[in-house]
């Protein structure tokens, strides 16, 4: 069961490093749980991931969903 998990985590990390590109940002201390807060209140079940690519794309329409 144990090596199926690992299998099933190596593939999607694989199709992830194929398919997406990472994008990382640093914000102030304290800032990054204020975020995560709007985001449950306002976005209630998102991620923060969802919330910024939202927006983004709200900014710069041609991005792909």
């Amino acid at each position: 069961k144990m090596v199926a998990n690992k299998k099933i985590v190596a593939n999607n990390r694989k199709y992830n490093e194929e398919h997406y590109d990472r994008v990382e940002f640093m914000v102030k201390k304290g800032d990054k749980d204020k975020i995560k807060e709007h985001v449950a209140k306002h976005y209630p079940g998102q991620s923060v991931n969802f919330f910024i690519r939202k927006k983004l794309r709200e900014d710069i329409p041609e991005l792909r969903e």
